[in-house]
């Protein structure tokens, strides 16, 4: 290699290349006039090569001003004589970088989608006490598939990233070890981050093969970190993964990290989520990971979940919860966990920063980009790598619902969507001890005082499936007064039941204009017999209570149902009321208790499609709720799966007319013409 030292360059440009000229000052500079310049060597470079140069010679200059003090760009010293660089007229502009954050985020794009491999995606959002950062994402790669030269392309990316100096290093030295490199952004409320992670998960998988067991905590990733606009602020962060823990021990790591009170949210937030991934995967599949960084207070969990195939939506109260908890508001979390809720979750890391403050956040949303399979959802044992194995799970079949497969709940369903009537309807499941009962539905239409005729279409249906007779004359006798008619059917475990209920919320109404706070009013009335002895038969009366907040409705619960505990099945009561009041306003929630002639029935109801939340949004909550009544969870997923984007409508609970525990959660697809209830 020959060496020649030059000190006159000049640079330019055309469509497809950067052109460097550089030579020799003919003559000495004496401040007083031009110098001549002979320019011998040319070298020509396409424009990424280029500009990987700047930066590489940025850096370099950065390291000599930190030893040497700062360079003056115009002039340089030689044998004591100040000579001026000869620099002619550009042929174009150099190329130039980008100094903001857009500028930065770009870069990173363009230097992973060069490589030329397929790429994983996985979007995060932070939230810190008063705020919440989003703009934060990750890019993975596999070392393998980028192919040939493939430890010096990576390396030329950190470079051209800026990364320091001694983060290159510690690269350089871990990177023949990893098998997965991820490059990331996150712009927080004072600077924005690059980061690079090796991921040594063949090195593990290696250990786990030759030992044939399980082995102990291994490093998983190296995570080297820096300062975009200052790379002199940088860290080393280690996530050390803990192999196959169970929920129990989860719970004590996490204890040992952070603080270990009960009623520390990222406690609640563990528990809720290992809850939920353990209802779909078994515990060897959930990744657990302690988090250190070298020199500063950092200590932080990471827990893995994309086995469990959850949605974003499906951890929404846990969500809810840590926001609140972190003073974030309904509108600004809100505004993203809309766009985000059908993503694939990820993770959740929680405990102390670098600044010694909580915080917690969530990865969601892995997908492929760049690559051939480009959009694929994307996720493997780790969750943040492509793998054919654990794409997102195919759509269940949608189960038949019982007016579909029974002939009586068929005849009645068409017959009430043949009055014409506005309306709609709702389906619902039972829990009972080691039950829970889903051949149930309401269908609900208004009546139209304007229009002719359909009272008497009304009661023809009650004949037709065999109303008693004495109920069939009540019924006729306060029709008049009602606001809606409702006809339901019930398949149980012993027979199939009839229902038929006039909804009277105009009484409440006139009440309110009485009495502020009356104390209460009955606001339907219903009918049940069995469809094969219609000698069976109860009425029940609904008396509605104007509670105007969700905290009143449960203190009335827990008091009158629940003898004031706080263990399930009402905290699960609780919690939905807790969930709700954060989405309505006082009144919104309608809330009445129901009793029967002749038997032990002693239950509430709290109607609740104002606060507009999916099933799916209440999935922790159904969870608790199936194993508070021993219920097999396969069967319970099987029954899910086809009713998640559907609306919550309402939830009761109590004691059933055979003295049985029991909680109802009912549901629709648009929601209810009955959510229009009194204010």
């Amino acid at each position: 290699m020959d060496s020649e030292f030059v000190n006159v360059f000049e640079v330019g440009s055309t469509r497809s290349e950067i052109v460097l000229l550089f030579g020799k000052m003919q003559g000495t500079y004496s401040g007083q006039g031009q110098v001549g310049a002979q320019l011998r060597e040319r070298i020509a470079l396409n424009p990424f090569a280029a500009k990987r140069l700047l930066l590489q010679l940025n850096q370099v200059i950065q390291e000599i001003e930190m030893k040497s003090g700062s360079l003056e760009a115009s002039s340089h010293a030689l044998g004591g004589t100040v000579l001026r660089t000869v620099t002619p007229p550009p042929l174009a502009s150099p190329p130039s970088v980008d100094r903001g954050i857009e500028g930065r985020t770009t870069l990173l794009f363009e230097l992973v989608r060069g490589l030329q491999v397929e790429v994983g995606f996985e979007k995060s959002f932070k939230v810190v006490k008063g705020g919440l950062l989003s703009n934060r994402f990750l890019l993975g790669v596999s070392k393998e598939a980028i192919g040939e030269r493939a430890e010096e392309r990576l390396i030329e990316v950190c470079l051209l990233m800026g990364m320091p100096p001694p983060l290159l290093d510690v690269f350089k030295q871990y990177l023949p070890l990893g098998s997965y490199i991820h490059f990331g952004f996150e712009e927080n409320e004072k600077t924005a981050i690059y980061k690079v992670y090796l991921e040594f998960w063949e090195k593990i998988r290696e250990e786990i093969e030759k030992i044939g067991g399980r082995p102990g905590p291994s490093l998983l990733h190296l995570g080297l970190k820096w300062d975009i606009f200052d790379p002199s602020k940088h860290s080393l962060t280690r996530y050390t993964w803990h192999p196959w823990l169970r929920a129990s021990e989860i719970r004590q790591k996490v204890c040992s990290i952070i603080d270990g009170k009960s009623d520390n949210p990222a406690h609640q937030a563990v528990d809720a989520l290992v809850s939920l991934g353990l209802a779909r995967v078994p515990y060897r599949d959930l990744l657990f990971l302690e988090v250190r960084e070298e020199g500063n207070p950092r200590r932080s969990f990471d827990i893995n979940v994309y086995r469990a195939n959850l949605q974003v939506r499906e951890v929404y109260p846990l969500l809810s919860m840590l926001c609140r908890r972190h003073s974030i508001s309904f509108e600004a979390f809100h505004s993203l966990y809309q766009g985000i809720k059908e993503s694939r979750l990820g993770h959740l890391a929680a405990g102390l920063d670098r600044e010694g403050s909580d915080f917690f956040t969530i990865y969601y949303g892995v997908e492929g980009m760049f690559g051939e399979r480009e959009k694929r959802t994307l996720s493997d044992d780790r969750g943040v790598i492509i793998s054919k194995e654990f794409g997102t799970p195919p759509r269940r079949r949608r189960l038949a619902r019982i007016e579909e497969t029974d002939d009586k709940a068929h005849h009645l369903f068409y017959l009430v969507r043949s009055l014409g009537l506005p309306g709609g309807w709702e389906h619902s499941f039972k829990f009972l001890e080691r039950m829970v009962l889903a051949d149930r539905f309401l269908y609900g239409v208004q009546r139209l005082p304007e229009k002719p005729g359909q009272d008497e279409s009304i009661l023809e249906i009650c004949a037709q499936i065999d109303m008693p007779e004495d109920y069939r004359e009540m019924f006729r006798a306060e029709l008049h007064q009602a606001k809606m008619v409702l006809f339901g059917f019930e398949k149980n475990e012993k027979a199939s039941i009839y229902k038929a209920y006039l909804e009277f919320t105009g009484r409440l109404a006139e009440a309110l204009k009485v009495d502020p706070r009356p104390e209460s009013v009955v606001i339907y009335s219903g009918f049940k017999w069995d469809a094969s002895d219609n000698s069976r038969k109860v009425i029940a009366e609904y008396r509605a209570y104007p509670l105007f907040r969700a905290e009143d409705v449960a203190i009335r619960i827990a008091t009158s149902f629940y003898g004031g505990l706080r263990n399930d099945p009402y905290s699960i009561v609780d919690d939905l009321l807790d969930l709700a009041g954060t989405r309505t306003q006082p009144g919104e929630l309608l809330y009445f208790e129901a009793s029967e002639q002749g038997n032990r029935r002693s239950s509430f109801d709290i109607n609740l499609y104002r606060a507009n939340l999916q099933m799916a949004e209440i999935y922790p909550l159904l969870l608790r709720t199936v194993r508070h009544y021993s219920i097999e969870l396969e069967k319970f997923e099987e029954l899910y799966q086809g009713v998640k984007g559907e609306k919550l409508g309402h939830l009761s609970g109590g004691i059933d007319r055979e003295g049985r525990d029991f909680l109802t959660f009912y549901f629709s697809p648009r929601g209810s013409s009955r959510q229009a209830g009194p204010r």
